[in-house]
Protein backbone atom coordinates (compact mmCIF):
# COMPACT_ATOMS: atom_id res chain seq x y z
CA UNK A 1 0.00 0.00 0.00
CA UNK A 2 1.33 3.31 -0.82
CA UNK A 3 1.40 6.26 2.00
CA UNK A 4 1.69 9.80 1.61
CA UNK A 5 5.37 10.82 1.93
CA UNK A 6 6.61 12.92 4.32
CA UNK A 7 7.05 16.41 2.14
CA UNK A 8 9.74 18.37 3.21
CA UNK A 9 10.22 21.94 3.84
CA UNK A 10 12.58 22.76 0.80
CA UNK A 11 9.62 20.81 -1.15
CA UNK A 12 6.89 23.07 -0.14
CA UNK A 13 9.23 25.72 -0.36
CA UNK A 14 9.87 25.06 -4.12
CA UNK A 15 6.61 24.35 -4.84
CA UNK A 16 5.28 27.44 -3.73
CA UNK A 17 7.63 29.74 -5.34
CA UNK A 18 7.31 28.29 -8.87
CA UNK A 19 3.30 28.28 -8.27
CA UNK A 20 4.15 31.94 -7.05
CA UNK A 21 6.06 32.72 -10.22
CA UNK A 22 3.97 31.13 -12.69
CA UNK A 23 0.34 32.52 -12.18
CA UNK A 24 -1.74 34.69 -10.32
CA UNK A 25 -3.25 32.70 -7.73
CA UNK A 26 -6.81 32.28 -9.19
CA UNK A 27 -4.99 30.85 -12.45
CA UNK A 28 -2.76 28.50 -10.34
CA UNK A 29 -5.83 27.87 -8.63
CA UNK A 30 -8.12 26.90 -11.33
CA UNK A 31 -5.02 25.03 -13.15
CA UNK A 32 -4.40 22.77 -9.89
CA UNK A 33 -8.29 21.93 -9.42
CA UNK A 34 -8.08 20.80 -13.50
CA UNK A 35 -4.98 18.20 -12.68
CA UNK A 36 -6.56 17.32 -9.36
CA UNK A 37 -9.91 16.20 -10.89
CA UNK A 38 -8.08 14.94 -13.94
CA UNK A 39 -6.26 12.42 -11.63
CA UNK A 40 -8.60 11.76 -8.76
CA UNK A 41 -11.77 12.92 -9.65
CA UNK A 42 -13.81 12.15 -5.99
CA UNK A 43 -10.92 13.88 -3.88
CA UNK A 44 -11.48 16.86 -5.86
CA UNK A 45 -15.11 17.39 -5.86
CA UNK A 46 -14.98 16.17 -2.37
CA UNK A 47 -12.82 18.89 -1.45
CA UNK A 48 -14.85 21.25 -3.15
CA UNK A 49 -18.00 19.74 -1.50
CA UNK A 50 -16.44 20.64 1.93
CA UNK A 51 -15.03 24.04 0.57
CA UNK A 52 -18.54 25.22 -0.25
CA UNK A 53 -20.00 24.25 2.33
CA UNK A 54 -18.21 26.76 4.60
CA UNK A 55 -19.65 29.68 2.71
CA UNK A 56 -16.58 31.95 1.87
CA UNK A 57 -16.37 34.71 0.16
CA UNK A 58 -14.83 34.82 -3.13
CA UNK A 59 -11.24 35.63 -2.51
CA UNK A 60 -11.43 33.16 0.75
CA UNK A 61 -12.83 30.09 -1.55
CA UNK A 62 -9.74 31.34 -4.06
CA UNK A 63 -7.14 30.66 -0.91
CA UNK A 64 -8.74 28.02 -0.09
CA UNK A 65 -8.46 25.84 -3.41
CA UNK A 66 -4.66 27.60 -3.69
CA UNK A 67 -3.89 25.57 -0.55
CA UNK A 68 -5.09 22.31 -1.77
CA UNK A 69 -3.85 22.72 -4.88
CA UNK A 70 -0.63 23.61 -3.12
CA UNK A 71 -0.63 20.62 -0.91
CA UNK A 72 -1.77 18.08 -3.86
CA UNK A 73 1.46 19.99 -5.64
CA UNK A 74 3.71 19.10 -2.65
CA UNK A 75 2.93 15.63 -2.30
CA UNK A 76 3.28 14.35 -5.94
CA UNK A 77 6.42 16.72 -5.73
CA UNK A 78 7.50 15.07 -3.07
CA UNK A 79 6.99 11.19 -4.37
CA UNK A 80 8.71 12.21 -7.61
CA UNK A 81 11.77 13.60 -5.84
CA UNK A 82 11.82 10.33 -3.43
CA UNK A 83 11.57 8.21 -6.83
CA UNK A 84 14.42 10.05 -8.21
CA UNK A 85 16.48 9.47 -5.48
CA UNK A 86 15.67 5.77 -5.10
CA UNK A 87 16.69 5.30 -8.63
CA UNK A 88 20.28 8.32 -8.45
CA UNK A 89 20.47 8.15 -5.08
CA UNK A 90 21.21 10.75 -3.15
Amino acid sequence: MNSVPVVKAECISAVVERAHQRSEMGDYAMNMMNVIHSENKDLCESICFAIAAMNLDDRSNTCAVTVMGLMYDAIKTQIESDELREIFGD
